[in-house]
């Protein structure tokens, strides 16, 4: 299983560069509600929110207007940075982002049962929501880049891909709670410990 994480948030005003995008081990993926564990070796811990594409079949070289084809699922995610690792110049090593339990996904909704025009998407810490966004055209930056990036490998069953960061927080804490919502319905929802 392929996860991949998007940096690209102008892919429909930039069709002529990559998008960037970096691949995170599969021992990074934490679901079901499980509890994020900072690790001692880090010091600051921040967090990322993203909208999630699971992909569905097999594909190779499709262009745009098939890719929804090969995404059957959505979900918020979450990954995490060791920021006292980001160097001057904002240049992020593989370890502070590729680390055991760095990535977090939550309860899939089906493609058909979300509309995205409508939908949006409230991040709360307890109960005080820290961000709040509509999630308008966030899901044709998604085709998008799964249609550019099969032209360099293979999407297989399973796959994930999240978005560019939709919000950030920088400097999250040991006992916070923290839960997204898409239209009320509760899809991501864990601790940090």
């Amino acid at each position: 299983m392929k996860i991949i994480i998007s940096l690209d948030s102008d892919v429909k005003y930039n069709k002529t560069l990559f998008p960037a995008f970096y691949s995170k081990a599969d021992s990074t993926l934490l679901k079901g509600g499980k509890p994020f564990f900072v690790p001692d070796f880090v010091q600051h811990c921040g967090i990322s929110i993203h909208l999630v594409a699971r992909i569905c079949r097999l594909g190779k070289g499709f262009s745009s207007r098939f890719a929804y084809r090969y995404v059957d699922a959505w979900t918020i995610g979450a990954t995490f940075t060791a920021l006292e690792m980001v160097t001057y110049g904002g240049y992020v090593p593989s370890q502070a982002v590729d680390f055991d339990g760095s990535s977090m996904i939550g309860e899939f909704i089906k493609t058909q049962e979300i509309d995205f025009s409508v939908a949006s998407c409230q991040c709360l810490i307890g109960n005080q929501a820290f961000d709040e966004f509509l999630l308008n055209k966030v899901d044709t930056e998604i085709y998008e880049t799964v249609a550019r990036l099969s032209k360099f490998f293979t999407w297989k069953q399973g796959d994930l891909l999240f978005s560019a960061p939709l919000c950030t927080k920088k400097d999250i804490k040991v006992n916070e709670h923290i839960s997204c919502k898409v239209k009320n319905q509760l899809l991501l929802d864990f601790n940090i410990k």
